[in-house]
């Protein structure tokens, strides 16, 4: 459900978009940013081991940065767009610190997710991870 619902927030903000920036000369490639964006987001939620999450993870720090210097004529998007991929970088970084806690717990040789056990693993550590994967979230 929740792939349906982020889908039906990325269609609100397309028929926006579109709305907005009708008459750009440049709207067939925002749109195609854009779509990307959107696939790569699909990608991460639908992920199925460590490796492909991460891929998803670097996709949509790569396509928020076109998104965000999309008016690359303009120094401050471009200014901005390289904030927020630096900024990723330290979510990536927060990403595996909290994936190799988890997998530590679990042994190492667990890479897909839905083989954890998360009963092995103590409160404190799943409120830790957890905490860490929300600002994680916050930095993308």
């Amino acid at each position: 459900y929740i792939l349906l619902l982020i889908d039906l927030v990325f269609c609100f903000i397309l028929f926006y978009a579109f709305y907005y920036m009708y008459f750009d000369i440049f709207l067939g490639r925002f749109l195609n940013i854009f779509w990307m964006f959107i696939l790569c987001m699909n990608f991460f939620i639908l992920s199925y081991d460590f490796i492909t999450a991460y891929c998803g993870w670097e996709l949509l720090g790569l396509y928020s940065f076109l998104l965000i210097s999309y008016f690359w004529y303009r120094f401050i998007s471009i200014k901005f767009g390289f904030k927020a991929f630096f900024i990723g970088k330290i979510g990536d970084i927060l990403l595996i610190f909290a994936f190799s806690i988890l997998f530590s717990m679990n042994g190492y040789y667990i890479a897909t997710f839905h083989i954890i056990n998360f009963m092995c693993v103590d409160y404190y550590y799943i409120v830790f991870i957890t905490l860490i994967l929300l600002c994680c979230a916050f930095t993308k």
